[in-house]
């Protein structure tokens, strides 16, 4: 193939590979903004039933909660208690838990009077929780505590709490305690996938519960919510696991225990949508490019069999067009030396026919 055409032909694949590029350009663009649209209106939906997870489980254990106050009300309107019969109390208290719970009763010196979980009589001389009771008679209003070791149980446990007054003065208060594992089972009624994690932590941010390696993690503080870390009753954070795993974490406050209901998903998880799409659109962005190529290597192929041929006959033209030129110049040339000649001829034949003339 001639230069020319050579050049000719890449210059006309250029022009249409960039003819394609500067069509695929915008169009790439806008399917980048539609894909990281759709990745963060994932994002928000996932985010939304993150918070909503985290605010079911609040309203239950407060509804839990709201429960063992009525029935810790019930047992402080007996006349046992009024009288200081603890004796009577004390079974009429371990009837109406039916095992479910125990009952302790403390004075206003932290002395426990009551204890049902062991036989009357055989309680620990304090209250396993003194943080509580010195915050109730304080504040003189109901209250939930934070996770601690039962004296008497030796496991993880929380009390729920009311004041009982005498002449407007903290006399008495009186414990529903409960094991953590009550709450664990509020938590695996959500049914949630296997990804997700829910955890309650107290106020100092101690498990409470949790969804998954409950007995593993009972007690262990979560640093970002030790005390002083000024977390939001309601908020979405950034934040690392208990087993040291990023997670994206909804947290909501309780409204009665004021502790920390949270629900989470791996970060993984949560950034996967805008990863997927990120992805489809670099795969479709080469796959298109590299189409644009081929496309322009084809068409430019088929433009230029024509051109080739246009370019052919030109020049055959001009070449026939040169060879009758030249065939016209001997055949020229030929009658004009034979015109020639025969002048000569007649000139020599002149002088011969006037001399017998003149004799």
């Amino acid at each position: 193939m001639p230069l020319r055409l050579m050049r000719g032909a890449y210059s006309l694949r250029l022009h249409l590979v960039l003819f394609g590029t500067a069509v695929l350009i915008p169009v790439a663009v806008l399917a980048g903004l539609l894909l990281a649209r759709s990745a963060a209106l994932e994002r928000t939906q996932l985010e939304s039933r993150l918070i909503q997870v985290a605010e079911e489980l609040a309203g239950e254990i407060d509804r839990d909660i709201a429960r063992d106050f009525t029935i810790l009300h019930t047992l402080a309107a007996m006349p046992s208690l009024a009288n200081e019969d603890w004796p009577a109390f004390y079974d009429q208290a371990k009837a109406a838990l039916q095992g479910k719970a125990y009952i302790v009763l403390i004075d206003a010196s932290l002395r426990q009077l009551v204890n049902t979980y062991v036989p009357f009589g055989s309680q620990p001389a304090l209250t396993g929780d003194p943080e509580t009771a010195h915050r109730m008679i304080a504040s003189k209003q109901p209250d939930v505590s934070n996770v601690f070791i039962s004296l008497v149980t030796k496991k993880p446990v929380f009390n729920v709490n009311i004041p009982i007054l005498r002449d407007g003065q903290v006399r008495y208060i009186l414990h529903l305690g409960q094991f953590t594992d009550d709450i664990v089972r509020i938590l695996e009624q959500q049914r949630l996938g296997s990804e997700w994690t829910s955890v309650i932590l107290d106020r100092n941010g101690a498990v409470v519960a949790r969804s998954r390696d409950h007995d593993r993690f009972v007690g262990k503080t979560y640093p970002r919510f030790a005390p002083g870390s000024h977390i939001a009753s309601r908020a979405l954070i950034k934040d690392t696991n208990a087993a040291g795993h990023q997670v994206l974490r909804a947290v909501v406050r309780a409204k009665l225990s004021e502790w920390f209901v949270t629900a989470a998903i791996p970060l993984r998880l949560a950034e996967a949508p805008l990863s997927r799409n990120l992805w489809q659109w670099v795969a479709t962005a080469a796959f298109a490019f590299v189409a644009t190529l081929g496309l322009a290597w084809m068409f430019s192929r088929a433009m230029e069999r024509p051109m080739r041929a246009a370019s052919g006959g030109g020049r055959g033209a001009r070449s026939r067009r040169t060879g009758t030129c030249h065939a016209l110049v001997p055949q020229r040339s030929q009658r004009h030396f034979e015109r020639a000649r025969a002048r000569e001829q007649r000139t020599h034949r002149s002088p011969g026919a006037a001399g017998p003339a003149a004799q």
